[in-house]
């Protein structure tokens, strides 16, 4: 008779299996919905970050490309200079199509944004890292032309996993003005 004793109910050991099992799955779940949670907002500042960088790269190629003039101050041909700005690459001078002067101007902190004569074209969620102007003088009847490169990142991130830095970079023919 005591071999054919019905079991009521589960061993402690039995139980403490189960609460293991459901717990591991328990953390493994959370984990990757954390993981998956991270990624769509990092998704989400790179493609707040990107979007603000191509729109004042477009501004300033727009506006370059309908310059009149840049001060080129006799560079020999095809040498590459920082002479079309203050000399700390942060300020990119030129004149308008009505011969006015004109700047792109990179503000550090704490405002870490670009500005078109005193106005930011860029907006105040991401921060601008960095501001760079190369002009390069034609050669052989090619047309001079300005690189710019602006590094940003998004300025709202609380952790360094949604964290994001974003580089772009562009060569602008200047063909619609006279060399100074």
């Amino acid at each position: 008779m005591q071999n054919t004793k019905e079991r009521l109910g589960f061993s402690l050991i039995e139980m403490l299996i189960v609460v293991g099992v459901f717990s591991v799955l328990a953390i493994i779940i959370t984990q990757t919905l954390a993981s998956s949670l991270r990624s769509s907002k990092k998704s989400d500042n790179l493609g707040k970050v990107r979007e603000n960088v191509e729109y004042a790269m477009n501004y300033i190629e727009r506006t370059l490309r309908t310059a009149k003039r840049l001060d080129f101050d006799d560079i020999p041909v095809g040498v590459p200079y920082d002479r079309c700005d203050d000399g700390d690459n942060n300020i990119l001078y030129f004149y308008n199509g009505n011969g006015v002067s004109e700047n792109f101007t990179y503000i550090g902190s704490p405002t870490y944004a670009i500005r078109y004569n005193g106005s930011n074209i860029t907006s105040n969620s991401i921060r601008v890292t960095a501001f760079s102007i190369t002009c390069t003088s034609g050669i052989s009847g090619e047309p001079d032309s300005v690189t710019i490169t602006i590094t940003a990142q998004d300025s709202s991130t609380t952790t360094s996993a949604e964290s994001v830095k974003y580089t772009a970079t562009t060569r602008i023919s200047l063909r619609n003005y006279s060399r100074n």
